[in-house]
Parts: C-alpha cells; sequence; structure tokens
C-alpha cells in the first residue's frame, strides 16, 4: 500500500468533472511526482515520450505495482493496445515543470518571517492524545477531526480504526488527516480540491516565511 493511499482512494472516489479540475492544476500535477515513489515517477516519465502496450507493461513485476496506482489515480488511459498519459494531466505537468511563479493562492508577504521551527512534534502530540487522551498542545479541530474519522469515539477513547491508523506509516497518518479535515470542514467538493491544491502550493514555499492569501 502506498504512503499516500488516503489521498489516492480520495481522488478516485472523485466524479471525471472534479477529477479533471484536479488536473488542470499544474502544481496538483507536478506536487504528484513528489509524493509516488520513483518506480511510479519513472513510469510517467516514460509515458510522456512513450506509449507501450498493456501486455509490455504487465510483464515487468517493478512496473506493475506503478500502473495500478497510477490507474487508481486515473492518470493513465488505454487506447486500443496501448496507455497514454490522461492528456489533461500530461499538459498540465508539462506546463508545471516549466513554471517559475507558483503564485496561485498565496504570495509572500512583508511581514517578519516567523521563528525558524527546529523540530515538528505536531503529529506526535495527536498520536499521543489519540492513545492517552492527553495532550501538552491544544490543536486547531483536531479532535473533530479524529471524532468524524472514527478513530476515536465520542468520550476520546480510541477506536479499532484508531488502532489501524497507528500502524500506518508517517506519511500515511498525516494524509490521512489531511484528507479527514477536507472531508470534515469543506462544504463542496470543489472546495475539497482548492484547499488541497493550496496545500500543495505550499510545498513549493520556503519554510519559516510568512505568506498571505491572494484575493481571488
Amino acid at each position: 500500500m502506498t504512503n499516500i493511499q488516503s489521498l489516492v482512494d480520495f481522488i478516485k472516489k472523485l466524479i471525471n468533472e472534479h477529477r479533471l479540475k484536479l488536473y488542470t492544476s499544474s502544481v496538483f500535477c507536478v506536487s504528484i511526482l513528489k509524493l509516488i515513489d520513483k518506480s511510479a515517477t519513472s513510469l510517467i516519465f516514460d509515458l510522456l515520450i512513450n506509449a507501450p502496450t498493456l501486455k509490455t507493461l504487465q510483464n515487468n513485476k517493478n512496473v506493475k505495482e506503478s500502473l495500478k496506482l497510477l490507474v487508481n489515480l486515473g492518470l493513465v488511459e488505454k487506447k486500443g493496445l496501448n496507455i497514454f498519459l490522461n492528456s489533461v494531466f500530461k499538459n498540465s505537468l508539462l506546463t508545471g515543470v516549466c513554471e517559475i511563479n507558483r503564485d496561485i493562492f498565496f504570495e509572500k508577504s512583508k511581514l517578519k518571517n516567523i521563528q525558524k521551527i527546529t523540530e515538528n512534534n505536531e503529529i506526535l502530540e495527536i498520536l499521543k492524545f489519540i492513545t492517552t487522551k492527553q495532550t501538552t498542545k491544544k490543536h486547531f479541530c483536531v479532535f473533530e477531526i479524529l471524532l468524524y474519522g472514527k478513530l476515536i469515539d465520542k468520550t476520546g477513547d480510541i477506536t479499532n480504526i484508531g488502532f489501524e491508523f497507528l500502524l500506518k506509516s508517517r506519511n500515511e497518518q498525516i494524509w490521512s488527516l489531511i484528507i479527514l479535515g477536507l472531508m470534515k470542514f469543506t462544504l463542496s467538493v470543489d472546495d475539497q480540491i482548492d484547499t488541497l491544491i493550496s496545500l500543495l502550493e505550499l510545498s513549493f514555499k520556503k519554510p519559516n516565511v510568512t505568506y498571505k492569501i491572494l484575493n481571488r
């Protein structure tokens, strides 16, 4: 299972209209290369210049899992005997690779930069809260997210789903919380997609620098 399985499941459930909106974003298309493993990334670059047959790919054990991931993400499509990248994703990816300015939702603020963060224990505090109901920090809406995802019950006790969550990799835990937050606090699928893209845009920004939201 991939470390971004929650994201994969989220995208897999989108109808074509919303999925195409996501793939129209060059920020998302470039970001996905950072999120998937090297094998899947290599397959995407191969598909940029080649259109192999399904049989050829299936005979390669190293490619089989990567192809399955790209299929679940809706990034590839079969035409005749050959496999192609989704055309919308392909165009956005090529555009995104050439982009220098990715200020869509945020731009650098004139405010003084924030204090440098030396260590981030936020996820550890959340895990501690799930298991012990105790924490030294108050996290914005975390209880609501955990309750919505059925990781804890109304009394704050951990559930079976919560135990399964603890067994996931750190990356998958973070993505699970992000997707649960999107589902809990947004009003529409369009809002979910915009929020997801805005979060991915932040991954291209410099750490410990303040940014302001652009008027859109």
